[in-house]
């Protein structure tokens, strides 16, 4: 009898063993590498199993490699899936890690792997790409694998951009006039300049030749290093020179003093580089005069052109926080994107902006590739409006709207067209050396910035929960809505990139107990911003039951005084477009009162302040409306 009860106890103990493992299964296989049981990556035809036992993908330099990747069976908890290229130089691959759960783990994800022009015939090149799939929950596993990627070299031979350009340009601003010759050398970042200006508001002054030698920074700021002509002390020269494809060179503003006279006068000043060198031949004529004929095909390629005065006849063209350079009409200053790899300024930023349109019908899912020092990249999926057409595209906003456009026999035509502002956050850790334009001739820009955010901390004033998991939420009367329904975190970014912003959601709830504040409603106090001054204050966030019309926002600023911001929010899901709203993550399911998740298809958007000129706001006043829900804050 004894005998017969050790064994069926040990029997026991392996059937509980075995649910043991059975339960963990999905996590042991990641544990002990057996990673490609769980994970499938396949072409998007189905063609090619990219983990098949010496499976190897070939890609043609310049071109995208499509894939997709699920899992093959359901785990018990959520599954990060990241890639690395051990050849960033050669194969670039997704940034973003993708996210699988119980419930969406058997809905493909789309990635690519992208193969880069590097200009030179230099063979085929076999790339190993790591996939490493993760599990948080205890216990802790992750498993990583290779994926092989042949690079093919197309033969494609680059020649080799000057180091010295010589440009020429223009000055202007009221009735000033003149003309601009000058050299610069990329390799010692110096350069001469030579204004001859005509300036009315100054005595004696009429065809004047001012000469400048100056340097560059790492910010790209033009250093004056000698003056000629007039007096150094009587001359300031506020320029940028920067390197964006066939549209560079110097812009900015000088101004000459007669401080014996009390006088001074300021001009605008543009000068791009003369055509000759490999990213001139890919510009053209974007921006025309009215009355002005031109050649080249226009920024649509079909005879078509922003106007300059309908853009304000400005060389600027501001836009949260960035001063867009639109160069001289008349000039090339638009730029095709062709595949070309761009230089842009080195520096403490973490937002890439852009200042373009798609033509020719708006053109979805283009890749522009980000080369950071490291050697490592990123890949920015962006998808362009055409110029006359918006689709309110995720990190897309209207900067500038027109009511016409020029033509190329010097005519206009009626056609209300735009400038999009596109904005990609990487990382201020890393430092962005160049980017790579996708190769696609309809989508064209007008100027690259970049930029900086700093999230507002809201941890201290979260005082209601908003978003939840699903699979272990509880009905407590909360929720975005006050009546239990969240905002579901499976579908929700947590980390929301929109206008040069970055936004940080709170923190989800782990248990089902886990009953934690992660926005805001209606706060008690004020909310304190950061201490350095910025120039623009972002929300993320939306009302509820219904939409919530003409709210106001109290600003209060260092030197006392305080201003109202008055602002509609649209109903979380019911998007309304209203002024200064833009809808900045759409999710196709939230969790219910009663913790399921079910389909319907919610927003958060994104409102933009511009801090006014000379003012440092220190601390914003919410509406008093507990239908008004603010998820995250920044500044830039």
């Amino acid at each position: 009898m004894a005998l017969a009860r050790g064994s069926r106890k040990a029997a026991r103990h392996r059937r509980e063993q075995g649910l043991k493992l059975e339960s963990l299964e999905p996590r042991l296989a990641l544990a002990t590498g057996l990673l490609s049981t769980l994970v499938s990556v396949v072409r998007s035809n189905n063609s090619q199993s990219l983990l098949a036992p010496g499976a190897t993908a070939g890609v043609t330099e310049g071109t995208e490699l499509a894939a997709s990747v699920r899992l093959t069976r359901r785990p018990d908890s959520a599954i990060t899936v990241s890639f690395k290229s051990l050849a960033p130089l050669e194969v670039g691959v997704p940034s973003t890690p993708l996210r699988f759960t119980p419930a969406n783990w058997n809905q493909p994800q789309s990635v690519s792997f992208a193969s880069f022009q590097d200009g030179s015939r230099d063979g085929d090149q076999l790339v190993p790409v790591s996939m490493t799939a993760a599990v948080a929950k205890t216990p802790q596993a992750n498993s990583s694998k290779k994926i092989w990627i042949e690079s093919l070299d197309s033969g494609v031979i680059t020649p080799a951009t000057p180091a010295t350009d010589t440009y020429k340009g223009s000055i202007v601003g009221g009735s000033n006039s003149g003309v601009i010759t000058g050299t610069y050398d990329g390799v010692l970042k110096r350069g001469t300049l030579a204004l001859k200006a005509t300036l009315p508001e100054l005595v004696n002054f009429r065809n004047r030749t001012i000469t400048v030698n100056y340097s560059v920074g790492a910010d790209n700021r033009v250093q004056v290093e000698r003056v000629g002509g007039v007096a150094a002390s009587q001359f300031r020269l506020d320029a940028t020179y920067r390197d964006f494809g066939a549209n560079r060179g110097l812009f900015g503003t000088f101004t000459v003093l007669q401080s014996q006279l009390g006088r001074s006068a300021t001009a605008t000043l543009t000068a791009t580089a003369t055509p000759g060198g490999v990213q001139n031949l890919a510009a053209a004529v974007g921006i025309a005069t009215d009355g002005t004929a031109f050649s080249g095909g226009g920024f649509d390629g079909n005879g078509y052109a922003y106007s300059w005065q309908a853009l304000g006849s400005s060389s600027t063209l501001a836009w949260n926080g960035v001063n867009f350079q639109l160069g001289s009409p008349d000039q090339p200053n638009c730029i095709p994107a062709l595949g070309q790899t761009i230089a842009v300024p080195q520096g403490a930023y973490a937002m890439l902006n852009l200042a373009g349109a798609a033509v020719n019908g708006s053109q979805q899912n283009q890749k522009i590739t980000l080369n950071f020092t490291d050697g490592s990249t990123a890949i920015w999926t962006q998808s362009f409006s055409d110029w006359g057409s918006p689709q309110n595209y995720g990190h897309e906003a209207i900067i500038s709207t027109q009511s016409y456009r020029d033509t190329a026999s010097g005519g206009s035509q009626q056609f209300t067209n735009r400038v999009y502002g596109y904005t990609y956050n990487y990382t201020s850790v890393k430092t962005l050396a160049s980017i790579t334009l996708p190769n696609n001739s309809n989508v064209r820009f007008l100027d690259l910035q970049l930029s900086n955010s700093a999230p507002v901390n809201l941890s201290l004033v979260y005082n209601a929960w908003g978003i939840a998991t699903g699979s272990n939420q509880v009905a407590n009367h909360q929720g975005f809505d006050g009546n239990g329904n969240y905002y579901y975190e499976g579908n929700l970014q947590l980390t929301i990139a929109w206008s040069g912003a970055n936004f940080n959601t709170g923190p989800i709830p782990t248990t089902a107990l886990g009953n934690i504040s992660n926005f805001v409603r209606s706060p008690l106090l004020p909310i304190s911003m950061p201490l350095n001054r910025f120039s623009w204050l972002y929300l993320a966030g939306a009302g509820a039951n219904g939409n919530q019309t003409n709210q106001q926002l109290k600003l209060l600023f260092s030197d006392g005084s305080t201003a109202i911001w008055t602002q509609s929010f649209s109903d979380w899901c019911n998007p309304q477009n209203y002024n200064g709203e833009t809808i900045i993550q759409m999710q196709p399911q939230r969790v219910n009162q009663v913790g399921n998740v079910v389909s319907q298809t919610n927003y958060v958007y994104g409102y933009a302040y511009q801090v006014p000129a000379g003012k440092k706001l220190v601390s914003v006043a919410l509406p008093n409306n507990v239908n008004v829900g603010i998820l995250a804050m920044a500044v830039m």
